[in-house]
C-alpha cells in the first residue's frame, strides 16, 4: 500500500457511514443510538482515510516541506477552530467536528515536520522555513485564542455600541428588523427593569438554539429552545 493510491473499494466503503451520518440527521430521532454509532463510524471513517492517505504520500513527503495544500488545510481548520469560539451558541455535533479535525491536524503537522526534516537538505534556510511554516501557524492557532479567545473579542469589541444600545430599549420586549449592534446582529430586544436581553441571530452557523446576551454588562449568555 505504501505509494499506492486507495483502490475505489475502500473509498466506496469508508463513504457508507459517512452517508448513512448525514441520512440520520433528517431521519432519526436526535440522541438515538442509531446516530451515535453512525457518528462514531463516521469517525473512525475519517482516521482511515487519513492513515490510508499517509501511507499513499509516505514517499513524497520524507525530506520534502509541506504542500501549500496541507498548509491550506490546517489553516482552514484552525479558521474553523477560530470561528467556533467566535460565534455565540454553536451547536455541540459542530464544536465536536472542529475539536476532532483541530487534534487530526495537530497530529498531522507534528507528523509531516518529523517526515520533512527527516532528510538534510541543500537549500536549508528556504526549505526550514517552509518545513515550519504549519507548525508555526498551529501554534498560533493553540495559544493566541487561548490568550484572546475570539468570543471574549468580539464583545470587546462591541461594548460600547451594545450599552449605548440597550440604553435605548423601552419597558417589554421590542422586536423589528434585525440591526447590527457593534459585531452582533440583533433580532429582539426586552428590558425589565434594569436588565436588558438581546437576541441576536446567527446566521452563518447552526446553533443550539435563539442565543440572549444578557445586561447590563452582557457577560451572561440565556440559551432559549
Amino acid at each position: 500500500m505504501v505509494g499506492k493510491p486507495p483502490n475505489a473499494w475502500f473509498i466506496g466503503i469508508m463513504l457508507v457511514p459517512a452517508i448513512g451520518w448525514l441520512g440520520a440527521r433528517w431521519f432519526v430521532e436526535d440522541g438515538s443510538d442509531t446516530r451515535f454509532f453512525l457518528g462514531l463510524g463516521t469517525i473512525l471513517a475519517v482516521l482511515a482515510i487519513l492513515v490510508r492517505v499517509t501511507i499513499a504520500l509516505w514517499p513524497r513527503m520524507v525530506g520534502t516541506p509541506p504542500s501549500v495544500w496541507f498548509t491550506g488545510a490546517v489553516t482552514a481548520v484552525g479558521g474553523c477552530a477560530a470561528a467556533s469560539e467566535w460565534f455565540m451558541a454553536v451547536e455541540m455535533t459542530v464544536k465536536l467536528i472542529v475539536l476532532l479535525a483541530a487534534f487530526i491536524a495537530v497530529i498531522a503537522v507534528i507528523g509531516r515536520t518529523a517526515l520533512a526534516f527527516s532528510q538534510p537538505r541543500r537549500d536549508a534556510k528556504a526549505f526550514e522555513v517552509r518545513a515550519c511554516a504549519p507548525a508555526i501557524m498551529t501554534v498560533a492557532v493553540l495559544f493566541v485564542p487561548a490568550a484572546f479567545p475570539p468570543g471574549e473579542v468580539r464583545m470587546e469589541l462591541s461594548r460600547t455600541a451594545l450599552k449605548e444600545y440597550a440604553s435605548t430599549v423601552e419597558h417589554g420586549e421590542n422586536c423589528g428588523e434585525p440591526r447590527w449592534v457593534g459585531l452582533y446582529r440583533v433580532t429582539c430586544a426586552t428590558r425589565d427593569g434594569g436588565l436588558v436581553s438581546l437576541e441576536v441571530d446567527e446566521p452563518l452557523i447552526p446553533t443550539d438554539g435563539r442565543p440572549w446576551l444578557v445586561g447590563p454588562d452582557f457577560r451572561d449568555i440565556w440559551i432559549q429552545d
